[in-house]
């Protein structure tokens, strides 16, 4: 099968459709919100602290010797006899890191959150596409990798689609091997780490290391409505689905509300570590349909607008 928008060739090997056309389609009125300008490498939609040509006046110089005189300002020189030239905000394009959870975890539920994890990483990295924008990928388990290396323009949509479209959820997670991704190794960007968090070795490591690489960090936490609302009951023996590791417990209702408390307390945990840090953080239930979290639960956190 062929993924929307895409030609057979881009599409050749894709396990399945992300996302039909039709929601495709919808994606065309929105975009990503990045809050703090940036220099990017090539032109693009985005505002860049530099100077240079664009349509949006920045500022004022005095003239230089040399300068282009279709840029001196006449208006001014007729008020102050000086030379003044204008300065216009260049934009630049900015770089976005879609890093995915793959680890065994995440094919839990039903449906499982890996899927929505790649629907999501999808529709935002087309986003970006289409807005001139770079955007690189990455799957997260004990190791990084497969990876998407950072491309340019609404064409390598396909291919992108086609990359998320193979991965497999397996092996268990460790967040940290973000700092293998070799294009964090100097250009400041948006990086969006799609996960359940469900991490031995926490997520801290992660979202530090982002930050030292001058990213702007959205967290998604996704979970199932097994993992937010169990509805088990009596002696059960349950199984780490990462490390395989058991233990018995007697499942009362005393048990599960204290099971949603601490759920609820870690939840919040992870948003104010974000918060206090300046990342963002949204949890999202895995068996919402992605135009629901695209169109209305990302809008909604601006993440997207």
């Amino acid at each position: 099968m062929s993924l929307p928008g895409a030609t057979g060739a881009d599409a050749a090997g894709g396990a399945e459709n992300l996302f039909d056309a039709e929601f495709r389609a919808s994606l065309a009125r929105l975009s990503i919100v990045v809050k703090r300008t940036r220099a990017g490498r090539a032109a693009g939609n985005r505002r860049s602290p530099k100077r240079g040509a664009s349509v949006e006046f920045a500022d004022f110089r005095n003239y230089n010797r040399g300068d282009d005189l279709r840029q001196v300002d006449w208006n001014a020189y007729a008020r102050l006899e000086k030379f003044f030239v204008k300065l216009f905000m260049e934009e630049q394009d900015t770089l976005v890191s879609l890093f995915v959870d793959s680890s065994r975890s995440m094919a839990f539920g039903t449906p499982p959150k890996f899927r929505l994890a790649r629907q999501i990483a999808g529709a935002l990295g087309y986003l970006a596409l289409a807005g001139y924008d770079r955007v690189a990928a990455a799957a997260l388990s004990d190791r990084l990798g497969p990876l998407f290396l950072p491309a340019r323009g609404r064409s390598q949509a396909g291919r992108l689609w086609e990359m998320l479209s193979a991965l497999q959820a397996g092996g268990p997670s460790v967040l940290g091997t973000v700092r293998g991704a070799p294009w964090l190794s100097g250009t400041p960007g948006l990086a969006v780490v799609i996960s359940d968090f469900f991490c031995p070795g926490g997520y801290t490591e992660a979202v530090d290391y982002l930050l030292f690489r001058k990213q702007e960090v959205v967290l998604l936490h996704l979970l199932s409505p097994e993992e937010t609302s169990p509805s088990l009951g009596g002696d059960l023996r349950l199984i780490d689905s990462e490390t395989r590791q058991s233990v018995e417990v007697s499942v009362t209702p005393a048990v599960l509300a204290r099971y949603r408390a601490r759920l609820a307390a870690w939840q919040e945990e992870i948003r104010g570590y974000a918060t206090a840090r300046g990342a963002t953080y949204v949890p999202l239930r895995a068996d919402a349909p992605v135009g629901e979290v695209v169109l209305s639960a990302l809008r909604q956190a601006g993440v997207l607008r």
